[in-house]
């Protein structure tokens, strides 16, 4: 909790010397941060008998970067339109770094999913060697 509070306060000083859309994004992006870590940990907290446990982190922070990652750019825009008196489209104030991570988080599921739910084979767990032989179909097992 301390990071998100020193990249808070650097960025917030730097907004109030001078307002910039680079010091826009690091403060709101912060409390986006941590508004997707609240509702992740909510979530999980409420549904935690739907998914098993291994997939719980992964399914709800994916769910919680869904919903919080459009309110940060719809509040970005707003900031960035009542100050500097520009409207800019929500697509161009998307950065690469929010599709990374959206990205990141969603192969982190996959993945976590595919050791949840592989076959088991003679008795034991059977980790795939690659992700497409879970959908592949094995004409000697049937």
């Amino acid at each position: 909790m301390l990071i998100p509070g020193i990249l808070a306060t650097v960025f917030g000083i730097r907004f109030y010397k001078e307002f910039s859309e680079t010091s826009t994004r690091f403060i709101l992006g912060v409390f986006a941060l941590l508004c997707t870590f609240w509702l992740s940990s909510s979530l999980s907290a409420a549904f935690s008998e739907l998914i098993p446990e291994s997939l719980a982190r992964f399914t709800f922070l994916l769910m919680s970067s869904l919903i919080v990652a459009p309110l940060y750019l719809l509040a970005l825009q707003w900031v960035l339109q009542y100050f500097m008196k520009t409207k800019r489209t929500l697509f161009s104030l998307l950065s690469q770094w929010v599709v990374f991570l959206m990205a990141w988080q969603l192969w982190l599921l996959l993945s976590s999913l595919f050791d949840e739910y592989s076959p088991k084979k003679e008795g034991s767990d059977y980790v795939h060697e690659q992700p497409w032989e879970l959908v592949a179909t094995d004409s000697e097992s049937a």
